[in-house]
């Protein structure tokens, strides 16, 4: 393609090249496969996932990732070992799973074969990061608990979302008008999904720009 020479079916034909997603879509549905929610070129914080290079001369260029991201407090929720009654442990998981983005632990995936305590964390973290951090959604009746310290392993990566653009855009005593109104609720909303999407634009939009033009 950068050649501008076509293909071997279609030699010297200008090749028309698509971006199908920009984004990753942490809440697109997954009836075809767990892949639908990956197609970005980007992960949701704006951070470029590969080496790509747009501008079409070989040169070879990085795309820019998004800059002074506001993550939230760099805190998780992982499976509490310490926890008296265990017998429920598969079903929250699932439950947790079905209402948040679970596909670091299917087959092959970066989090998979890494056990039940892994397997609980990891869903349980990212349905704690959907809702904003909220207390309540870290509980699943004493299955879970916050911790402060990164539970990452390897190439399993326990993520940290950014915050809202109503957070990031309001003073400190809305926000925390905000917050408390959020934890009153312990499910992630399509709201905030959709202030982490739009949020992300002011942040890496320029970048894109430059690794395209430059």
């Amino acid at each position: 393609m950068a050649k501008n020479e076509g293909t071997p079916l279609r030699p010297k034909q200008y090749p028309e090249v698509y971006i199908f997603s920009l984004l990753d879509e942490d809440l697109k549905s997954i009836d075809p496969g767990m892949f639908e929610r990956h197609w970005g070129i980007f992960s949701f914080d704006g951070q470029p996932k590969f080496p790509l290079d747009l501008s079409g001369k070989g040169q070879n260029k990085s795309l820019v990732g998004g800059k002074n991201v506001p993550y939230m407090e760099k805190q998780w929720c992982v499976y509490n070992k310490d926890a008296s009654n265990k017998k429920d442990l598969a079903v929250k998981v699932a439950w947790a799973c079905n209402n948040t983005d679970c596909t670091t632990l299917v087959p092959g995936a970066s989090c998979s074969g890494m056990g039940v305590d892994v397997n609980a964390s990891v869903a349980f973290n990212m349905y704690y990061q959907m809702a904003n951090q909220t207390k309540v959604a870290c509980d699943f009746q004493g299955l879970a608990k916050i911790v402060k310290e990164d539970p990452s392993n390897g190439t399993c990566k326990f993520p940290i979302m950014i915050k809202s653009f109503r957070a990031t855009s309001n003073s400190s005593s809305s926000a925390s008008r905000s917050s408390s109104s959020s934890s009153s609720s312990d499910s992630p909303s399509s709201s905030s999904s959709v202030s982490h999407s739009l949020s992300l634009i002011f942040y890496f939009f320029v970048g894109i720009c430059i690794a395209w033009f430059a």
